[in-house]
């Protein structure tokens, strides 16, 4: 499965590191790359418990990501390559 980045229009393969689907708070689905979530500050840094730019912010190894679409907040797993990088389903990978 892949889709349009919904910031640059490339493609997003949610089984990359770090490609991001959003599809478990509403009735849409957001694709956006790691590094463009990251320039259009959908990408939440941790506050007080990291630098920003770490992985983990004490909750498994998730970011905060905002849907650009709707401002939902949804958590999604970085780090080593895993078969899945679906916010919704933490059960791949």
């Amino acid at each position: 499965m892949s889709g349009e980045c919904y910031f640059c229009n490339g493609i997003v393969f949610p089984s990359e590191p770090d490609d991001i689907l959003l599809d478990g708070h509403a009735d849409h689905a957001v694709y956006m790359h790691r590094r463009c979530a990251e320039g259009y500050n959908a990408l939440e840094s941790v506050d007080g418990t990291g630098t920003g730019d770490g992985d983990d912010d004490g909750d498994g190894g998730t970011r905060p990501v905002v849907c650009p679409e709707c401002d939902a907040v949804e958590h999604v797993a970085f780090g080593p390559p895993a078969s899945s990088r679906r916010a919704s389903d933490s059960s791949h990978g």
